[in-house]
């Protein structure tokens, strides 16, 4: 079985992040290792301390790593003409640029890290 860390989501079960930390702990192959809320801080190219959050980061040493964005929300959309994603309240999803940006951003953020930190 995969291994979750933190072993238990603490949060509510009608939540998306629920969902899916429930669905990727069923994994049956025990070389998953699983992180939900992946947190990091780091300091930026100008020098300021950042806090960076991955909702799951999903590792496996034979076929790699996967980044997971979990969005909630029942009417999540994309306007073509503004090129913006937006929640039905309006609030822009990563500053309008979408869930796609978003997962696409944490895997260069995480990539950059290990590389950083492992000499590639």
């Amino acid at each position: 079985m995969a291994r979750m860390y933190p072993e238990q989501c603490d949060i509510n079960e009608r939540d998306r992040e629920y969902q899916i930390f429930e669905a990727l702990k069923s994994i049956q192959d025990d070389e998953y290792r699983i992180y939900h809320s992946f947190n990091t801080i780091y300091i930026n190219k100008k020098r300021h301390i950042e806090e960076h959050e991955i909702d799951f980061v999903v590792f496996h040493p034979k076929k790699g790593i996967l980044v997971i964005e979990a969005k909630n929300g029942k009417n999540i959309s994309y306007d073509p003409k503004t090129d913006l994603w937006q929640y039905s309240s309006k609030n822009l999803i990563h500053g309008g640029k979408g869930p796609f940006e978003q997962v696409r951003k944490n895997e260069r953020f995480l990539r950059n890290l290990i590389n950083s930190e492992f000499s590639g």
